[in-house]
């Protein structure tokens, strides 16, 4: 996988900017305590993620969805979380509810793909 550009980088740190930075530890917190969250797994090597993340960002900005980022570039702090709830590629988006997760794996679904995932 040839390496991100600059730009595609940048573009990146810009589209997770909006979202709300959540470690490993917070994502369980989360499921425990029973709220509703939409989480991102990814990093910004991957480009599969870079592709995703632009979609779900302005997703995000038309629905004015609340979106939580989690960087996956640790794998050793997310692989229990990863373990624990079935979750084997990134970009991984993430739909908690009621201490349930729904998840979705597919890079290339289209915005309103990712709308209808969203609030089903």
């Amino acid at each position: 996988m040839p390496k991100p550009t600059p730009e595609e980088l940048a573009a990146f740190a810009k589209h997770v900017a909006a979202f709300i930075p959540t470690t490993p530890d917070e994502l369980l917190q989360l499921i425990d305590s029973q709220e509703t969250a939409i989480i991102f797994l990814g990093k910004p090597s991957c480009s599969y993620c870079r592709r995703f993340v632009a979609k779900l960002f302005t997703v995000s900005l038309n629905k004015q969805l609340t979106i939580r980022f989690t960087d996956s570039s640790n794998k050793a702090a997310l692989k229990t979380f990863r373990e624990q709830h079935g979750i084997k590629t990134v970009p991984a988006l993430l739909n908690i509810s009621q201490g349930k997760i729904k998840f979705v794996y597919n890079s290339k679904l289209s915005e309103e793909e990712i709308e209808a995932f969203l609030s089903a």
